[in-house]
């Protein structure tokens, strides 16, 4: 085992929070920018951070600065929805979730394309958003930022009630 894959293990096991440096470096790593780490290391660690096979707090300071930029990107400063492209693929449940917000988890990474040519992959971080009813709502942001939808627990009721 070296040294590097140590780190991220106890990162991954012991530590209650994950930071935002963290995130960066483990997204590196499991999308193959190796470095010191094995291969078997490299697949031990996407199997675990596999998005729906975990969830793991992050800094208080992260799910801030998570949801000024959400809010920025979703909401005028009015209140009012945005009309942009980027928001074209989140369902209704992802605006109410935001207005909803509670905290942040990191809840995995999700492979989002593989390059042949170089046998990368390339991951991106699935955010869950808790609300102060108690649902959560996944998604994720692909490279040209366009938010995409990866899953939630049962808005339905919630919905038929609102509209």
């Amino acid at each position: 085992m070296t040294k590097l894959f140590e780190k991220y293990d106890n990162i991954l096991t012991i530590s209650n929070c994950l930071t935002e440096s963290d995130l960066i470096a483990l997204k590196s790593r499991i999308s193959g920018n190796q470095a010191s780490l094995t291969d078997d290391e490299v697949i031990n660690l996407r199997d675990r951070l596999n998005h729906g096979e975990c969830e793991y707090n992050i800094t208080q300071e992260h799910s801030d600065k998570g949801m000024e930029y959400l809010l920025r990107k979703c909401f005028k400063v009015n209140g009012q929805r945005r009309n942009t492209t980027q928001l074209d693929n989140m369902p209704d449940m992802f605006f109410l979730a935001i207005k909803d917000f509670n905290y942040f988890t990191f809840g995995g990474f999700e492979c989002l394309d593989f390059n042949p040519y170089n046998n990368r992959m390339f991951y991106m971080p699935v955010w869950r958003i808790h609300t102060n009813s108690g649902e959560t709502f996944d998604y994720c942001m692909d490279s040209g930022l366009n938010f995409l939808y990866i899953g939630s627990s049962d808005f339905k009721n919630r919905l038929s009630l609102i509209g």
